[in-house]
């Protein structure tokens, strides 16, 4: 999770103002994954677990988000996971 905040503190500095909204959108949604994984570490029950997914749902939203808005100016935008498109 450190690597991807520190890479995307370097994209944020590197993009500037260009895509600030979905680099914020992007931060805000990592910082609540943190808070709930952080959470089901100490509290294992189905409720934190719905606390995860629901926050991965939110991390791949804005992701999408961030990616659509730096298509026009990087058209072959791509997920280093290894997933295939949707």
């Amino acid at each position: 999770m450190q690597k991807v905040q520190t890479n995307l503190a370097a994209l944020s500095t590197a993009a500037g103002a260009v895509w600030s909204e979905q680099v914020g959108n992007l931060r805000s949604a990592l910082t609540k994954l943190q808070s709930a994984v952080s959470t089901l570490a100490t509290q294992r029950n189905a409720s934190s677990v719905s606390g995860v997914v629901t926050a991965v749902g939110g991390v791949s939203a804005a992701a999408r988000q961030l990616l659509d808005a730096a298509n026009p100016s990087c058209p072959s935008p791509s997920v280093s996971s290894g997933s295939s498109p949707s």
